[in-house]
């Protein structure tokens, strides 16, 4: 599961300008979120978000987005801990 690691990246992270934003497409229960310890925001997709993003139907599906809105990486299937590290750092390094 892919939710532990995200949250330490974005502990880690969210000092220099990441951040982790989740989107659930049904209903997220605020105790699911507490059990899993997440402190980033989880909100539930809409129409809009399901198209901008290629009309996501399923998941685990990860975007990882510049400051300046666009797709840097577009991850199907679980991203590990590592490759999120690898691609944040580089990204904030302005390298990809």
């Amino acid at each position: 599961m892919e939710i532990p690691g995200f949250e330490r990246m974005y502990t880690s992270y969210r000092s220099r300008g990441f951040a982790v934003i989740g989107v659930a497409l049904d209903d997220v229960p605020p105790s699911f979120i507490k059990a899993m310890g997440m402190t980033y925001p989880v909100v539930e997709a809409n129409d809009n978000v399901i198209s901008d993003y290629g009309n996501v139907s399923s998941t685990p599906i990860s975007f990882l987005v510049g400051k300046d809105g666009r797709i840097i990486k577009k991850v199907m299937g679980l991203y590990s801990e590592t490759s999120l590290k690898n691609d944040v750092e580089s990204a904030l390094k302005g390298r990809i």
